[in-house]
């Protein structure tokens, strides 16, 4: 089963996040009229898991300013007291990614950079037992916004270009809004937490009709 994007079922702003504004104008019409007749447009490929493997980064960054960028991300965790748990390969709808991984007690920390995304920080809590229909915690350092709107069962904290310190207190400050998270403190858990993350926003663009889901 192939995954897809609904473009009929998106809106204004995460389409022109997603295709730029020229070309959702250029679209305007073309979704108009397949919103009217209730039938889906076929946007770009949706990847089914978000890692894609593991990875080993001896020196990470294809540029002096991205190596510099990362290693001060590096340093800003390390010295906050968190833990290497390794490094992975992985896509979103933005391409492919690089990802370092932390953790730290309660919270996941994916400190990631492509050809798409400078060096920013994901940090994640999965709460123990749902609450108010809320089962993640979401904090992103990134410059550049989500493209799609974040999945109903998430709380997320958009903190461009700040620095580990205030994204941790953030995510700590959520996390204790709603109770006690899952500990992360391995690659298992890692995986399996970002597992839960990439479903729970699959789910989200199904309830909306945002998935066209196809045949190989």
């Amino acid at each position: 089963m192939a995954l897809q994007l609904n473009l009929a079922a998106l809106t204004s702003s995460e389409l022109e996040r997603l295709l730029g504004s020229d070309a959702s104008r250029q679209l305007a019409a073309t979704l108009s009229s397949a919103r009217l007749a209730g039938k889906p447009v076929e946007g770009p490929a949706v990847p089914e898991c978000f890692l894609e493997g593991a990875a080993e980064f001896t020196a990470p960054g294809d540029t002096p300013d991205e190596a510099r960028r990362i290693a001060e991300l590096q340093g800003e965790l390390l010295g906050a007291g968190l833990e290497v748990i390794g490094g992975y390969r992985a896509c979103d709808l933005r391409g492919p990614l690089n990802l370092l991984a932390f953790g730290g007690g309660e919270v996941a920390v994916a400190l990631r950079w492509g050809e798409t995304l400078e060096p920013s920080l994901l940090l994640v809590s999965w709460l123990r037992e749902p609450v108010a229909g809320v089962s993640g915690v979401l904090t992103s350092t990134s410059r550049a916004p989500n493209i799609l709107e974040v999945s109903d069962v998430l709380t997320y904290r958009h903190l461009p270009g700040e620095s580990a310190a205030t994204a941790l207190e953030a995510q700590r400050l959520g996390v204790r809004q709603y109770g006690r998270a899952q500990k992360v403190a391995s690659r298992g858990d890692l995986e399996a937490l970002l597992e839960n993350l990439w479903r729970a926003d699959l789910a989200a663009l199904r309830r909306r009709g945002a998935l066209i889901e196809t045949s190989r």
